[in-house]
C-alpha cells in the first residue's frame, strides 16, 4: 500500500463518541499540489486521480470495538470560505451503519474510490471524515487515509503470487 503522511486522517486514534477525523486535509496545501501550478482557492479534484489510478479511501479497525452499538463513517468535503478556511462541510459518501459486531481488529470498513462532489457543488478544498458513533465505545482504534494503491496480494505472498516459497518445484 502506498501511503503519504499528508493524506492520513487518523493513525491509531481511539474513537469513543461521534467526532471528526484528527486531520483535515487541505487539498491546496503546497505539499499536496506541488508542481500543479494552481493559484485558485479550489483544491485538487482527487476523484480524477493521476490518469492511471484513482485514489482510494481506506479505513481499517486496528482494535476490536467494544461497547457501543454502531458506527457510520462519512467522507465530507468543504469549499474555501473565501478566507482560506473551510466553508460548510457536506457528506459526499458514507459507509452506512456498521454494527459493533462487524468492527473487529483488521476489519476494513471502507475501501472506495474517492467520491466526487455532488452535482452543483464546488470542488472541495478541505476533506475530513466524520465518525458517527451510537453509544460509547470503550475500545475502538482506527486507521484512515487516502491511499494510491492497496495491497491486494494475500498476506505473506510477496512476489510469489502462487503462495509458494522460492525454490519450490512443481512436478509435471
Amino acid at each position: 500500500m502506498i501511503i503519504d503522511n499528508q493524506m492520513v486522517f487518523d493513525l491509531n486514534v481511539a474513537l469513543t463518541t461521534t467526532r471528526v477525523s484528527t486531520n483535515v486535509i487541505d487539498l491546496q496545501s503546497p505539499s499536496i499540489i506541488s508542481g500543479q501550478g494552481t493559484t485558485s482557492n479550489q483544491g485538487r479534484d482527487l476523484n480524477s486521480g493521476d490518469g492511471i489510478q484513482v485514489p482510494k479511501l481506506y479505513v481499517e479497525c486496528l482494535t476490536t470495538f467494544t461497547s457501543g452499538t454502531s458506527m457510520n463513517v462519512q467522507f465530507q468535503g468543504a469549499p474555501d470560505n473565501g478566507s482560506g478556511s473551510p466553508g460548510s462541510y457536506s457528506t459526499f459518501a458514507e459507509t452506512g451503519v456498521i454494527p459493533v459486531a462487524n468492527l473487529f481488529a483488521g476489519a476494513r470498513i471502507a475501501e472506495w474510490d474517492l467520491p466526487g462532489a455532488p452535482t452543483n457543488y464546488p470542488i472541495a478544498r478541505f476533506i475530513q471524515l466524520n465518525y458517527v458513533i451510537v453509544g460509547t465505545m470503550a475500545t475502538a482504534n482506527i486507521y484512515a487515509a487516502i491511499v494510491l494503491s492497496r495491497d491486494e496480494a494475500p498476506q505473506g505472498a510477496g512476489l510469489y503470487f502462487s503462495g509458494y516459497k522460492p525454490g519450490f518445484v512443481v512436478a509435471n
